[in-house]
């Protein structure tokens, strides 16, 4: 079979890390009753010249996609001279929002190549989740990023409480009415409210179900961003090892690369990973249902001139 390191070497024309996902501030103007993030910064954000610094750097590196996250990228003062940067840099760039401040920036984005705004289903399903009158204001930003012209995504986190086929149903054709996409994930244990995973995490049964529906979905021509393969891979986790930490990786808010959020803990600086083509960051992982990580995983395979093959199916903008 073919190494990791065989298809970092394949992927070398575009860098060891043809996607990152940083983490531009750890700061939020929502208090999601899901999230992970802890309630106080643990770091201080890097500044703009480091941050400028640090993206010319992995684009000379061959990294191709820029995804920039939170918290709340759009909390943060200096985004549009960031976004500015990225466009300049040739990157392929997405913005991951919240939406609440995006009717407000807009301008400050023009330059994104993709807006991603998570919605989670109703206005009273969205609201319980992410906090009262957020769903209005997601939809406020969804319009004015279709109005300006900018590729939109909504994005759904699936849990227990709105793992259901009507709501998909009626997020797909919000999706359809703006010319945008639809994309989903599966919330993970690790969301769980005090450590309780069952308060929020869909079962397997409500996930096979929900897959099947979406399944049907896409062959009638649904805008859905989400690979059969990779709907499979809710409930029968595949046998492709984990690429995050070779093919993409994830930056937080003081430049601390890790392989993905989910091991934030495994990081190091990111001109080490970037100076050493070794291996992989971490061990072997097949265990989370992170929807941009797997659907490269699932692309790329294991042959060893896939990698490349999956990095230019991406920049095609093709839906999966």
């Amino acid at each position: 079979m073919t190494s990791l390191r065989q298809i970092a070497r394949a992927a070398i024309a575009y860098g060891r890390f043809a996607k990152i996902s940083h983490q531009i501030t750890d700061a939020c103007n929502l208090q999601c009753s899901f999230c992970m993030r802890p309630p106080h910064a643990q770091f201080q954000d890097a500044s703009l010249d480091e941050v400028s610094n640090c993206m010319q750097d992995f684009a000379q590196a061959g990294t191709v996609f820029w995804s920039f996250n939170g918290g709340e990228p759009l909390v943060r003062p200096d985004l549009d001279a960031l976004v500015r940067l990225a466009s300049k840099l040739g990157m392929i760039t997405t913005l991951v929002t919240n939406g609440v401040l995006l009717s407000d920036r807009i301008a400050d984005v023009r330059d994104i190549a993709q807006v991603e705004i998570s919605i989670d289903g109703t206005s009273e399903i969205h609201d319980a989740l992410r906090g009262k009158g957020v769903y209005d204001k997601a939809i406020r930003g969804l319009d004015a990023a279709v109005t300006a012209g900018i590729r939109a995504n909504i994005f759904m986190v699936v849990f227990a409480q709105n793992a259901h086929a009507d709501i998909v149903d009626q997020l797909v054709r919000l999706a359809v009415f703006h010319k945008a996409t639809f994309e989903l994930q599966p919330a993970m244990p690790a969301l769980g409210c005090d450590g309780d995973p069952s308060s929020i995490v869909p079962t397997r049964d409500q996930l096979e179900r929900l897959a099947k529906h979406i399944k049907a979905l896409k062959k009638q021509g649904a805008p859905i961003r989400a690979s059969v393969d990779y709907l499979n891979s809710w409930t029968n986790p595949p046998k492709t090892p984990c690429k995050a930490g070779l093919l993409c990786g994830w930056l937080d808010n003081a430049l601390r690369l890790a392989p993905c959020p989910t091991r934030a803990d495994e990081n190091v600086t990111y001109r080490d990973a970037l100076d050493h083509m070794g291996p992989p960051l971490h061990p072997r992982c097949r265990k989370c249902r992170l929807h941009s990580y797997w659907e490269i995983n699932l692309l790329a395979g294991s042959k060893r001139s896939a990698a490349r093959a999956a990095i230019d199916f991406l920049k095609s903008g093709r839906l999966l």
